[in-house]
């Protein structure tokens, strides 16, 4: 209110930019969480840059983000009068790139190779809500179930771990999962792959217990997970030369 017009005035808030702001995106996130009768209220931001007597500086952008209704989230329907002010890109998790993410981040070398052998668990949201399963796997998700990994192993407490895999992926992908383990069971850790072994050393601790191609999936995360030099990296390459001249991998059909 002010006293001296007897009207209200429009306050705008703080977030918005000046003339005097750097260039500067404004990120409307969850719009498609708002009923419609509050999406409304972007109209004028979104096509004219303005509210109310604010506008929008020149060196400013306006972009949204949303879920889709389809995606079991809280989500409404997006109106025409507000969908065609925006141009609209459906973004989807893709395992190609989740797994060179991954290989820098310190994601779990168990979660890599089932992403790796199976790419489509890596989100299934339709899937969950065609289920009415309450959980079920996605990136954010299995960043977490790497976490627990990491602190605890995933075989070693696998009594204490997989209850809550289970309870942030979902019963098939947990499983899924635990078998990747058990076939990269038995395999020396990274730093020992990297070691000075010798040819029979290297065919009984390595070559012997690589018992599919997911094992193999296997070594190759952990070992990229593990190279941060250009020491390491020519261990790396020396071990998949070891690999490739074995003749005892004949029996995976390579």
């Amino acid at each position: 209110p002010d006293a001296d017009s007897k009207r209200t005035t429009h306050y705008i808030p703080e977030f918005l930019p000046t003339e005097d702001s750097p260039p500067t995106v404004v990120f409307l996130d969850e719009l498609t969480g708002a009923e419609q009768r509050l999406q409304v209220a972007a109209y004028q931001l979104l096509l004219s840059g303005r509210l109310g007597n604010y506008v929008l500086p020149s060196h400013s952008y306006v972009c949204a983000a949303g879920n889709d209704i389809t995606d079991g989230a809280v989500a409404y329907e997006m109106g025409t009068a507000l969908a065609s002010r925006l141009m609209h890109f459906n973004i989807q998790a893709e395992p190609r790139s989740f797994l060179e993410w991954g290989a820098n981040a310190g994601v779990h070398p168990d979660v890599l190779t089932l992403i790796n052998v199976k790419g489509d668990l890596l989100e299934q949201n339709e899937k969950q809500v065609e289920a009415n399963h309450m959980v079920g796997p996605n990136p954010r998700n299995w960043e977490r179930v790497s976490s627990i990994l990491n602190e605890f192993g995933s075989l070693k407490n696998r009594a204490f771990v997989e209850p809550m895999v289970d309870g942030l992926v979902g019963k098939a992908a947990c499983a899924d999962l635990f078998l990747t383990a058990e076939e990269m069971s038995g395999l020396p850790p990274t730093a020992e792959l990297f070691s000075d072994m010798n040819d029979g050393e290297f065919k009984a601790k390595v070559v012997s217990n690589i018992k599919s191609i997911s094992s193999l999936y296997g070594i190759s995360n952990s070992m990229l997970a593990y190279v941060n030099n250009a020491d390491t990296a020519n261990k790396m390459s020396a071990v998949f030369n070891r690999l490739t001249a074995s003749q005892d991998l004949n029996r995976l059909g390579l």
